[in-house]
């Protein structure tokens, strides 16, 4: 479970680049949200932002924020919603900007938005495309207008509130999800498809429908968070390999670049991966699941 529930107060995690707070969901959306999590950047920098479990909606209300991918830079619209990827993200933000990223449950997102999410995967989309953008104004302003954290999370909130549609969450996909995760990623999706008396096209279909990535990428995602997890006790590599599942050190090498697009030992030695976002949700659990 989550180690923490709605109500709960924010997690801090500051520093002279940015401050962080990370807020539990009303227990209504609890449900839905795993977390909101509010930055307020103080300088400008490139961060690296490592792939989440769920849709993220991110709502900028202050400053700008570019995408870098080597030489390719994209301009982020201050609404967007970003699908599962199996790719870390660089992220250029500017000086005293502001943004509050929701980071939705598995199946939390398709609560919100009636689009098949698989077609998100590996996007970044602006938020007027999958609803009115005199609605999207409209929630602009109102975090314009917001002086502090709670504030913008309870304006979020609504605005999520009044989008949410009459649809119940899928069982063969949580139970599916629930997998997954209580195995760290390691896992064959096939044996589990017959655990769950499902045929394997019939569950990739259902779950790319609801969770927007196939159950294989969603396994890969939760296996690349749990390698920087426990990199951080200093594991070696032939280790990691070993204990999140993989046959051998050069196949573990081979999928971490697909994530990173440089070797382990690089990534760790040069990248600044977001430390306030990923501090702040390892001390709640917010990337947590029973």
């Amino acid at each position: 479970m989550d180690k923490f529930s709605a109500g709960s107060p924010p997690v801090m995690c500051c520093n002279r680049i940015m401050a962080v707070s990370v807020l539990a969901p009303s227990a209504d959306l609890a449900p839905l949200i795993r977390a909101f999590v509010h930055a307020e950047i103080r300088e400008s920098h490139t961060q690296i932002l490592i792939p989440e479990t769920g849709i993220v909606m991110a709502l900028r209300f202050a400053g700008e924020a570019e995408f870098v991918d080597g030489f390719h830079v994209g301009h982020f619209a201050k609404a967007a919603v970003a699908g599962l990827a199996k790719v870390v993200r660089r992220v250029r933000a500017t000086e005293n900007g502001g943004v509050i990223l929701v980071l939705f449950r598995e199946q939390g997102a398709a609560r919100v938005f009636a689009a098949p999410l698989d077609q998100l995967h590996g996007t970044i989309v602006a938020l007027e495309n999958l609803t009115s953008s005199s609605h999207v104004a409209r929630l602009q302003e109102k975090l314009a207008s917001a002086h502090n954290a709670m504030m913008r999370v309870a304006v979020v909130e609504s605005f999520l509130r009044e989008r949410l549609r009459g649809v119940s969450f899928d069982p063969i996909v949580d139970a599916a999800v629930r997998a997954i995760h209580t195995r760290r990623g390691a896992l064959r999706i096939a044996p589990l498809a017959r655990k769950l008396g499902i045929s394997h096209d019939r569950l990739q279909k259902r779950f790319r429908c609801v969770v927007g990535a196939s159950p294989k990428q969603l396994a890969s995602i939760i296996r690349f968070r749990h390698v920087l997890a426990i990199r951080r006790s200093d594991a070696s590599f032939a280790q990691l390999a070993h204990s999140v599942g993989f046959c051998d050190q050069s196949h573990f090498i081979r999928d971490f670049r697909v994530f990173t697009g440089t070797s382990p030992a690089d990534f760790f030695r040069t990248a600044t991966f977001c430390p306030s976002f990923w501090d702040a949700q390892t001390s709640l659990g917010a990337g947590d699941r029973p």
